[in-house]
């Protein structure tokens, strides 16, 4: 498997499912090596993680030449594993393709490509960019990285035996943007559970994170960049705190529109009722999701998945969150009463009040967590990208079902 990070290197949604699919294999017998930059300095090149081998590759510096560094360092480790006797290779991001395809020794000739597509690359880079006043020559380069990032995941995605995805949506996408001739399955998406947060009452979970006892919380935690929508969400309580009282927004998570989303709390003088807590460790999060009342998810675009819709279910706390994407398959087949109407402030506002003024009638803890044990346990998951992996390693001649 190769990656452009894996948890813990770094903690993301794409990330620690690249880690628990790993791990999963590995305990059921398989052996999985997991190839990704080094994060920082003073790692280890090689370690054996969680019962996979993971490889760390590069020198974590950053300069004019560091990716070319970094191409030629995985083309090294590349080669020292060629000579094992792979099944399949499967590819988390396209960036690793450029230096790891074509690689002409015969032992990878013959070994079948799979692209676990997450999310568009290319779409992704413009994304951020979006709403940043950029120079003739800046909107040249960025239209020049753009293709290159198209153009690199297309090789990539045409080259492989197949594809996998985690959504309707991402399927869309990926055929809208490479075109409609691409071999792509449609996959649950999911991570090991491993919290303990879920026994807890929502009350001892804030006492344990030292949050208000009584009030209601809405908690999300995203990258901070514009196409995660918090700004419509820290509109959206202004809106909600006149109809209602005691209403808190808690946001996690660390990005680029970090100081805009404080400036704009402190404009409309909300610092009392929303906070910016940062990055949230792996093992508070859960605490975080099971102290909450509502999990929101605004994004306006882009969203594949959402790994934190389903870390809330499995805490049992509800999702709410924009029509866009994936948030349509996930928290709309809870309960299409979850999505809200609209991308504006007032549609969200209107949303979550409807949710705390109705409760009752929306999904309860427990209707949640059985939603999430019946459609998206962990275990279920890994069986069926288990049984996909070994049918396309055997459809190579590899592994034998």
């Amino acid at each position: 498997m190769l990656g452009d990070a894996v948890y813990p290197d770094k903690v993301g949604g794409s990330w620690r499912f690249l880690h628990d699919m790993a791990e999963g294999l590995s305990a059921r017998g398989h052996r999985v090596d997991v190839l990704v930059p080094k994060a920082s300095p003073g790692l280890p090149e090689r370690q054996l993680l969680d019962g996979f081998t993971l490889w760390r590759y590069g020198d974590a510096n950053k300069g004019p030449a560091s990716q070319l560094r970094l191409a030629m360092a995985l083309r090294r480790q590349m080669l020292a594993l060629s000579k094992e006797e792979w099944d399949l290779i499967n590819y988390h991001f396209a960036w690793p393709s450029v230096a790891s395809i074509p690689m002409p020794e015969a032992s990878l000739m013959s070994v079948p490509l799979i692209y676990t597509f997450q999310g568009p690359w290319c779409e992704e880079y413009l994304s951020t960019l979006r709403g940043i006043h950029m120079k003739p020559l800046q909107q040249t380069g960025i239209r020049i990285s753009y293709r290159l990032r198209r153009d690199m995941e297309g090789r990539l995605l045409r080259r492989c035996r197949q594809i996998l995805v985690l959504s309707n949506f991402s399927r869309e996408i990926l055929r809208r943007i490479h075109g409609p001739g691409l071999n792509v399955t449609v996959m649950k998406g999911g991570i090991k559970s491993e919290s303990t947060a879920v026994h807890l009452t929502k009350y001892e979970a804030r006492r344990r994170l030292g949050l208000i006892k009584d009030g209601r919380i809405i908690f999300t935690v995203r990258r901070l960049s514009p196409r995660m929508g918090l700004d419509v969400l820290i509109e959206s309580i202004l809106l909600l705190q006149r109809r209602l009282s005691d209403i808190h927004l808690i946001i996690g998570g660390r990005g680029e529109s970090q100081t805009e989303l404080q400036r704009l709390i402190s404009r409309h003088g909300l610092d009392n009722i929303i906070r910016l807590e940062g990055f949230i460790p792996e093992d508070k999060l859960a605490l975080y999701l099971r102290a909450a009342d509502l999990v929101a998810m605004p994004s306006l675009e882009l969203e594949g998945f959402g790994l934190v819709s389903l870390q809330a279910m499995m805490n049992g706390t509800p999702v709410m969150g924009t029509p866009i994407g994936g948030n349509r398959e996930l928290i709309g087949s809870l309960d299409k009463r979850l999505l809200f109407r609209g991308l504006s402030p007032h549609m969200l506002a209107e949303g979550m009040a409807d949710f705390f003024t109705h409760r009752s009638d929306y999904p309860s803890a427990d209707e949640v967590l059985d939603f999430y044990n019946n459609n998206y346990n962990w275990d279920m998951v890994l069986n069926d990208w288990e049984n996909a992996f070994i049918a396309i390693a055997a459809s190579s001649g590899g592994l034998q079902l």
